[in-house]
């Protein structure tokens, strides 16, 4: 389990590529960091520091699963997670 940091907002889903998730199925921890949008989805805040459990490669992009679910970590384009 390493720690890295998210450098913008994103959303914490089920699965890579999956559903977004609400607030409620974050951690504890997560909820102190993240906000949710008009629809109740969970955002984590840029900054926040995360666990990664584990990495999968789907799609030309990089999931990160950390204890609330799974995250972007990198795509194409951009780098989110560092």
């Amino acid at each position: 389990s390493k720690t890295y940091v998210i450098n913008t907002d994103l959303y914490v889903r089920d699965e890579p590529q999956g559903n977004k998730l609400k607030m409620d199925a974050l951690t504890e921890n997560a909820k102190a960091h993240a906000y949710f949008d008009s629809e109740g989805y969970a955002i984590l805040k840029g900054k926040t520091k995360v666990t990664c459990l584990s990495i999968k490669e789907l799609d030309n992009s990089t999931w990160m699963r950390i204890p609330s679910g799974w995250v972007c970590a990198r795509n194409e384009e951009k780098v989110y997670i560092e």
